[in-house]
């Protein structure tokens, strides 16, 4: 994006849903370098009282306890999500090339329950903490749909990255908030695709006019800001308070 140039280096490995591209990027793109509108109004979503009952699902405590974020770029959502949530650990991760940036600007935020981490799309998300844990109970992705590799020759992000999914919802009851931008409609319903087959279901607890509301066309910094803003709720489909009729959270005030 940009003009710039992207290299990138492409694993392969076996999984339960047989051959996948496990992606691992040397990104020198620029995209995990700014603050998108999706990541802007996923925290405008989730410091909005109205917003998160209408997409906290039942049987899950708010405020949560553990938190993953991929492809967390700059870290500016998980700095302002991490100091509303004082006691939630959160775990932001992105390409190894970005880690270091990130941990920085974290060590400098006085949040000492954030901390980044590589992850490479196809595998499981690390421990939320060096003794292990229950795994998060929410997953956010901000913009995560767009790339499709940089040549012919190179396998897509979406496979690996709707597995990832799959990885990190399988753990509790949890659930992700997929905020992105309409660049390429088909695309989109391809990842949707990707996590059904995977048992996971998706749906849309707030309205795109609702979310064109939060933040108004006129604030947009996006380069190709054309497209509405969309949010995808993503639940696993077994266990228990996974039913999407039902957007009563556990809420504790």
């Amino acid at each position: 994006r940009d003009g710039e140039q992207h290299r990138a280096r492409t694993h392969f490995r076996l999984c339960a849903h047989g051959s996948t591209a496990t992606m691992d990027h040397a990104d020198s793109d620029a995209t995990g370098d700014r603050d998108w509108d999706s990541g802007r109004l996923l925290r405008l979503v989730l410091t909005d009282s109205a917003a998160i009952r209408a997409v906290w699902p039942p049987l899950v405590a708010y405020p949560p306890d553990e938190v993953l974020e991929l492809g967390a770029g700059t870290g500016a959502m998980a700095i302002a999500l991490a100091a509303q949530w004082r006691s939630a650990r959160y775990l932001a991760t992105d390409l190894p090339c970005r880690v270091s940036a990130m941990a920085a600007a974290f060590a400098e935020s006085g949040c000492p329950m954030l901390r980044a981490t590589p992850l490479i799309w196809g595998g499981a998300p690390p421990p939320q903490s060096d003794g292990g844990g229950a795994g998060a109970s929410l997953v956010l992705l901000a913009d995560l749909l767009y790339f499709r590799g940089s040549s012919l020759f190179e396998p897509d992000t979406l496979e690996p990255l709707a597995e990832t999914v799959r990885l990190a919802l399988a753990a509790r009851c949890s659930f992700a908030l997929c905020c992105f931008r309409v660049r390429d409609r088909r695309r989109e319903a391809h990842f949707r695709a990707l996590c059904e087959a995977r048992g996971l279901a998706i749906s849309e607890p707030l309205s795109e006019a609702r979310l064109a509301t939060m933040l108004p066309p006129g604030s947009a910094t996006d380069v190709e800001a054309t497209g509405p803003l969309r949010l995808w709720r993503i639940r696993g489909q077994a266990g228990p308070g996974t039913g999407t009729d039902d957007n009563s959270p556990r809420v504790e005030e």
